[in-house]
């Protein structure tokens, strides 16, 4: 409620005209139009809401002195590292994993290391545009972290993923040397 000279809100001038056509109402009646003694009633009918509501509002002033409204729901789009296709996906995956497996730029080398940076580079060149705070958004995405060892941060996937990979590739291993292969189906665009 806005403090004395504030502006109201349509809602709550609504609210104003209802009181007052009820109290003209009970003035052309010559006394109230419900009993006294029915408090919750009066109100819901003077201000043309349900009962319902009257008793709602009442329960939570009981538990919260503060009242407030509900919040506008937003629907908001999803962000653009949301959307990616699984082809870019899958794209800066293995230009990552190339970037490790090439040696270009190891781990073990102090002088550099993978960083957002340079691989964001190494991207732009097979023509995937994308910020450095959104590839960094797609990492975390992706399943990847970034981890400090010996002083230096380096981009390393997620310990579960890593785990996961190795027992789906046991699997596949465990499947092809055993006497009845069953056959394998891909369906990854790899």
């Amino acid at each position: 409620m806005p403090a004395r000279g504030g502006t109201l809100r349509s809602q709550s001038q609504q609210l104003i005209l209802n009181l007052l056509e009820y109290f003209e109402r009970e003035k052309q009646n010559d006394g109230p139009l419900l009993p006294l003694s029915s408090v919750q009633k009066r109100v819901a009918d003077a201000l043309k809401i349900s009962l319902f509501s009257v008793k709602r509002i009442k329960n939570r002033s009981v538990q919260n002195t503060v009242l407030s409204s509900p919040g506008k729901t937003r629907h908001r789009r999803k962000t653009k590292t949301e959307d990616l296709p699984e082809g870019i996906k899958m794209n800066i995956r293995n230009t990552l994993y190339n970037m490790y497996s090439q040696s270009k730029f190891p781990i073990i080398v102090c002088e550099r290391h993978v960083t957002v940076t340079l691989l964001n580079n190494e991207l732009r060149e097979n023509q995937i545009t994308l910020g450095n705070s959104s590839l960094n958004r797609a990492f975390h995405l992706l399943g990847f972290d970034f981890r400090k060892d010996s002083n230096r941060r380096a981009l390393m996937e997620k310990p579960y993923i890593a785990d996961m990979r190795l027992q789906h590739l046991r699997n596949y291993m465990q499947n092809l040397n055993s006497p009845n292969p069953k056959p394998v189906v891909f369906l990854d665009e790899t």
